[in-house]
């Protein structure tokens, strides 16, 4: 029988050793849903025993398999041997197998190979045996301490708790949806099918479903798929006041049939009315009749032209909410939908339906689904992750049908703002999504009183109009993204589930594509870890990160690949978190300012796919050290043979690419090109994240030394290119990241940038066999402000060839969503001046008239209410939030849940708000209309930053900024309330105008703030504000500087993750970091070991005394000076090598051209003393703010009061209501050790203040303007011999 499979399920509990296999199948002339029933599964067993249980000392194992090479049919031979060698572990195993209630089993040795992370597991080709049992018997059970299981005489046993479905795909090699035969199907008879399918089928043993790779004919293999069924769904739900629960009031269907699951569907086709059908269900609401006439009305709809193409039964009208539902399941149980659509559906849609359903106890409730259940899973959990989704139990009841939700999808394919319905609708398909009510109301279940549309026929009919919108809307999207062809495609190429991919499972796609691989190779695959486990082993990371505390400092320069701070709190969180902790890729230091002249971009591809097949690196073929230090690059002889299995899937991956992009090259069909197309982006996409399942700490295949080493390869490989661009062709490269370089050409001749461009092409990729890079953009000009922050004006071709400039910006304010659209505005118009080639007084005095236009607009009520929004996504519940008080985006979600509103309030969701204050009494416009009316002014700093405050007003929205924020619909529907237009100049566009015009000389943040109302006095020195603040720094060394409502940012842990431990040296020789004051507060140290070295906990003549610590103490304080005075010097692009450092003193401070001519050599920079390197640039090892850094990190180690008050902070910011004293936290030092440390702290502390860094005296720069005949009025006045702190320009 030829079966079309979709889906897969299986319900160990209730079905152990039974898999569900769901599609379609050719019956009585049409497509028709088909469960196929696998029973009869065998659960298989790899036990590895120890060394000694096979060891070959007198060669008779190695002779017989000589012999078995030469003559198969001595492998009776060989197997005999083998079962007498490990008669002792078949012994053990069966004893455990036994005890856990198996009573029947087979083993047999067999050979496999290991190549994975568990170190007790030899790598290499070996000896296992394979226990095979009935799959319906118990699994071993796991133990006590997680990992596998492991006993007397063998090591480890995989395979134990590996799922009948997992087992069933990588056994008959079912790779995604696609054909399957099924040979001698049994029919099962419809009253006692298990599965609501039209057809169902059982097969008594797995060698039965036959795959393309397993005895399938190709002519099978390769038909066309069956068409499917897809339906859309949209509720409309009203918030019971009692239960707090949502209600449904309507429930609205569209579909479509005969849809490819392979191409994509034209917008003519999924909107076309011939195509389309629709139904809806209404209810009646709670204690109230229907509006009068309205069963009229609905006849009267079901009578119209669309509603006889629906079967005349398009309106439906229910008296209850449980005939609502069960309506709408034989509806839906008629339809036999294939894919199930919605957005948000999973975490709301489909929840609500069965909460409901089981709160109303429908009877066949399960129709819903594919799979016959009487009980209800649990249907809590889901959506409280990041993403929502629905949970496990939820996503259960739908078991045979796929579903699609278009929120999740779009957040996987779209870059938005927002991921709304209408915002979607509006931007990808050109749709605007309206209320169904006018005026005050808003959308049912979105906001407003749903009761209001059951005042009249129209209102409840406008109602169903508003569903099925929604509906469609949900199904255009969903097409106009080509979801299902393209996860289709990725399935297929992973081995996936179709419904797995749909739910965006990315980390499991690289799992089971890898998991078939090494299978069919065969080696033995790591086990899927269970939840306990993993917790398990995230505390013993915990534990281990912990007890190897160095204290250490990272490697600044690096982007850091997910890497944790030190210290416990970092180290227990890296534990913790699935993502890496090691470098990641190389980001270099940019050469920051404007750059004029073309700058060119060249691009690795794929980068680390390709690392990984041009170096063979490979589980099989890298030698992890002991040690756990950076792994070596495997040996060349490696790839002798052919390419290892990771750079073969990945080869193969690539190959099959550039196949279907030839024949894109030619192909001539739309339809047949777009297919290709959503093929060619499915295998790029799967090939990309291929290195990211090395990195994921969750995965099975999780292996950091691999990681680790594609990355090291990629910074090498980085930065031997700058050096060659720099060397030997002479350029100057102005940035780097990761996988790119810029370029200066210092020219204005797009020809020549790219004459440049093929030239360093040709010089690099020379070098590689598979490694290509490519010029991936010319910038006419580029505005380079940081690291992954810059903006350019980029060169592209238009459709008829010509060159035109498209603004490209990455890591900027005006790019994140947390900005609002009116700073986004005045970002993109400064930039479009900047960049626009024009003299700096002309594009300066632009921005600056604009700024003052712009204000004027805001005070006079001018700009649309939207542009005042600011959106933020929730990445928890709001409810889940430690400091839900001071998030503004939070409170929101919060009233809105409060309020029964449906978006904007799960994890995952983007919460539109502004910034709100009391409408002044004399007056403004009171309508709800997208005006504004201007704050008043107030004295003070508002809440978040140092930047000027708006006046908060009184009554229902003032306060800090979180409890001022309302969602736009709370602000038209409430004529009090204003948008803060001060808070909006202040907090929003001055930051990031004054941060985007800092390097344009002839205005600053001081002239920004002035022509916007502001008071300029404020922002003075400042070279531009931070987000929250409006008048902050943007430079290195503001943080030590700038307040905040907690104390100076100096006391923040990550201003010191760049100083060096400070190592002591006990009585016993042992030399160790004092792990600081802090680590004895957070509980982390004892007050008794604080000063004894790890290695002599407990001996008190290894303890450190007042004397010995003050001293030492001082020494290190004065090697820190010291290593200052040394004045060694680094590379400042961080790629160049200076051999054996360089003193400040044998070098030119100025050079001729290259650098010093654009103005990027100043007082912490040096030209490179050979001339041959005059583009390279030196800087200071240890600068004056590095020197003050390093004191201050020892002062802070030592300094009690400062840890007390620290930790007495974040006790109250954690529970504000706390009954502990500062006095109390205090007493948690013991005496003697307070006045230990105390004597240290004031020894280094004294050495700390002869630094004079950031401290200005007035009365040397100015004291000789005393006396100096300055005119009256003219001069600065008494001098004040005191000294001041603050910025040095």
């Amino acid at each position: 029988m030829a079966f079309y499979m979709l889906d897969a399920y299986e319900n160990p509990d209730a079905r152990p050793g039974e898999v569900l296999l769901f599609g379609k199948v050719e019956a009585e002339g049409r497509w028709q849903s088909c469960a196929v029933t696998v029973r009869g599964l065998q659960r298989c067993l790899l036990v590895v025993p120890r060394p000694e249980v096979f060891e070959d000392g007198d060669g008779a194992i190695a002779t017989l398999e000589a012999a078995v090479k030469a003559d198969p049919s001595r492998r009776v031979d060989l197997i005999k041997l083998l079962q007498e060698r490990c008669s002792s572990v078949r012994e053990e195993v069966r004893g455990l197998l036994t005890k856990a209630g198996v009573s029947s089993m087979r083993m047999m040795p067999v050979k496999r190979s290991y190549a994975f992370e568990n170190k007790d597991v030899p790598h290499g080709e070996q000896w296992v045996i394979k226990v095979r049992y009935p799959a319906h018997m118990p699994t071993l059970p796991s133990p006590s301490g997680g990992g596998a299981p492991s006993g007397r005489t063998f090591i480890a046993i995989f395979g134990t708790h590996q799922s009948c479905l997992e087992a069933l795909q990588l056994k008959r090699r079912i790779k995604g949806p696609g054909w399957l035969g099924v040979s001698q199907p049994q029919r099962v008879e419809y009253a006692n099918q298990t599965t609501w399918c039209k057809v169902e089928v059982v097969v008594d043993s797995a060698k039965k479903v036959l795959s393309a790779e397993k005895g399938l004919s190709v002519d099978t293999a390769s038909r066309k798929p069956p068409p499917l069924v897809v339906a859309s769904i949209s509720l409309k739900t009203q918030i019971n006041q009692v239960s707090h629960q949502h209600e449904i009031i309507a429930a609205s269907v569209v579909h479509i049939s005969d849809v490819s699951p392979d191409a994509p569907l034209a917008a003519k086709d999924w909107s076309s009315p011939a195509r389309l059908r629709n139904f809806s269900i209404a209810r009646r609401l709670d204690g109230q009749a229907w509006p009068h006439g309205m069963e009229t009305a609905a006849s009267a709809e079901n009578a119209t032209p669309r509603g006889r193409a629906n079967g005349g039964n398009m309106v439906v009208l229910q008296a209850s909410e449980r005939s609502l539902l069960t309506c709408l399941l034989a509806r839906l149980q008629a339809l036999d939908a294939d894919v199930l659509v919605g957005h948000n559906i999973a975490a709301f849609d489909l929840t609500t339906i069965l909460t409901r359903m089981q709160h109303h106890k429908v009877p066949l409730w399960s129709r819903i689904g594919r799979v016959k259940k009487t009980e209800f899973p649990r249907l809590t959990g889901g959506g409280h992750t990041f993403g929502g989704g629905g949970g496990a139990g939820v996503m259960s009841t739908i078991a045979g049908r796929l579903l699609c939700d278009t929120y999740l999808s779009a957040r996987e394919l779209v870059k938005s703002v927002d991921f709304t319905l209408g915002t979607l609708a509006a931007n990808l398909l050109g749709q605007t999504r309206s209320d169904p009510l006018a005026g005050a109301a808003v959308a049912a279940g979105v906001g407003g009183d749903v009761a209001g549309c059951f005042t009249s026929p129209s209102g409840v009919l406008q109602l169903l109009r508003h569903g099925e919108s929604d509906a469609w809307l949900a199904l255009g999207i969903m097409f106009h993204l080509s979801v299902l062809p393209l996860t289709k495609q990725l399935s297929v190429l992973s081995g996936q589930l179709w419904s797995r991919t749909l739910a965006g499972q990315r980390a499991q796609r690289i799992e089971m594509l890898l998991l078939h691989e090494f299978h069919s190779r065969k080696f033995i695959t790591p086990d899927k870890q269970t939840y306990k486990d993993k917790q398990r082993k995230q505390q013993m990371e915990a534990d281990a990160e912990e007890d190897g505390y160095g204290g250490g400092g990272d490697d600044e320069g690096e982007d850091r690949g997910g890497g944790k701070k030190g210290g416990k709190k970092g180290g227990a969180a890296a534990a913790k978190s699935n993502g890496p902790k090691y470098s990641g890729g190389l980001v270099l230091e940019p050469k920051k300012g404007l750059y004029d002249k073309i700058v060119i971009i060249l691009d690795f591809n794929s980068l680390y796919p390709s690392i990984i097949q041009e170096y063979n690196i490979c589980f099989t073929t890298v030698q992890r050290p002991e040690d756990g230090s950076l792994p070596p690059l495997p040996n060349p002889a490696t790839a002798a043979n052919g390419l290892a299995p990771l750079p073969a899937v990945l080869q193969a991956l690539v190959n099959r690419r550039k196949q279907v992009k030839a024949a894109m090259a030619s192909e001539r069909n739309p339809l047949t090109r777009q297919q290709l197309q959503v093929r060619q982006q499915a295998i790029k996409l799967t090939a990309n994240s291929m290195y990211g399942c090395l990195g994921f700490g969750a995965s099975r295949f999780y292996a950091q030394p691999l990681a680790e080493l594609i990355t090291a390869q990629g910074r090498s490989i980085l930065s031997s290119t700058v050096d060659l661009v720099q060397g030997s062709i002479g350029a100057e490269v102005i940035y780097g990241d990761t996988d790119s370089i810029m370029v200066s050409t210092r020219t204005d001749s797009v020809d020549e940038a790219r004459d440049l461009g093929a030239r360093i092409k040709k010089e690099v990729n020379k070098r590689y066999r598979l490694l290509e890079i490519e010029l991936d953009g010319v910038f006419r000009s580029i505005l380079l402000l940081k690291k992954k922050k810059y903006a350019a004006m980029k060169l592209e071709p238009d459709a008829g060839g010509k060159l035109v400039e498209v603004m490209e910006q990455k890591g900027l304010d005006i790019v994140r969503r947390d900005w609002c659209p009116i700073s986004k505005d005045e970002g993109n118009f400064a930039l479009a001046a900047i960049l626009s080639g024009r003299n700096r007084e002309e594009v300066v005095a632009e921005i600056l008239t604009h700024l003052r236009q712009t204000a004027e607009k805001l005070r006079a009520g001018q700009v649309p209410l939207g542009k005042f929004i600011i959106t933020k996504q929730l990445t928890k519940r709001p409810e889940d939030y430690p400091d839900a008080k001071n998030q503004p985006h939070v409170q929101v979600a919060l009233r809105r849940r409060a309020a029964g509103k449906r978006d904007g309030v799960l994890p995952g969701e983007t919460v539109p708000y502004i910034i709100c204050v009391e409408r002044p009494r004399e007056g403004g416009p009171t309508d709800g209309s997208a005006t504004v009316t201007a704050a008043v002014k107030a004295e003070g700093t508002s809440s978040d930053g140092a930047g000027p405050a708006a006046g908060t007003g009184s009554g229902g929205c003032s306060g800090s900024l979180a409890e001022r924020a309302r969602h736009p619909e709370e602000l038209r529907e409430n004529p009090s309330l204003a948008v803060d237009v001060e808070y909006y100049l202040a907090q929003q566009i001055h930051p990031v105008v004054s941060r985007l015009v800092s390097p344009i000389e002839g205005t600053d943040a001081a002239h920004i703030a002035d022509c916007l109302g502001l008071d300029p006095a404020r922002y003075r020195g400042a070279s531009g504000g931070s987000g929250g603040g409006g008048g902050g720094f943007d430079d290195d060394d503001s943080g030590l500087l700038t307040g905040s409502s907690t104390g100076t940012l100096l006391d923040q842990d990550d201003n010191f993750r760049s100083c060096g431990p400070l190592l002591l040296t006990s009585p016993n020789g042992s030399t160790f970091p004092l792990r600081g004051v802090d680590e004895v507060l957070r509980g982390a140290v004892l007050p008794d070991h604080l000063l004894t070295p790890p290695d002599a906990l407990g001996d008190d003549s290894a303890r450190l005394g007042q004397a010995a610590l003050v001293n030492q103490v001082v020494i290190r304080a004065r090697e820190a000076v010291s290593r200052y005075y040394d004045g060694a010097l680094c590379p400042d692009d961080e790629t160049v090598e200076v051999a054996g450092g360089c003193r400040s003193a044998v070098l030119r401070l100025v050079g001729g051209g290259g650098a010093a001519e654009e103005g990027l050599v100043g007082p912490d920079r040096i030209a490179h003393p050979d001339p041959a390197r005059s583009g390279v640039l030196l800087r200071r090892m240890m600068g004056e703010r590095d020197l003050y850094l390093q004191l201050c990190h020892y002062h802070r180690l030592l300094h009690v009061d400062g840890a007390v008050r620290r930790h007495f902070s974040r006790i109250k910011a954690a529970d504000p209501k706390s009954a502990v004293t500062i006095e109390d936290v205090r007493a948690m030092i013991p005496e003697p050790l307070r006045r230990t440390l105390a004597s240290a702290a004031e020894a280094v502390d004294s050495l700390r203040r002869r630094s004079h860094w950031h401290w200005v005296d007035l009365g040397r720069l100015f004291g000789c303007l005393e006396g100096a005949g300055v005119p009256p009025g003219l001069g600065p006045g008494p001098i004040n011999s005191g000294s001041v702190r603050g910025v040095v320009a």
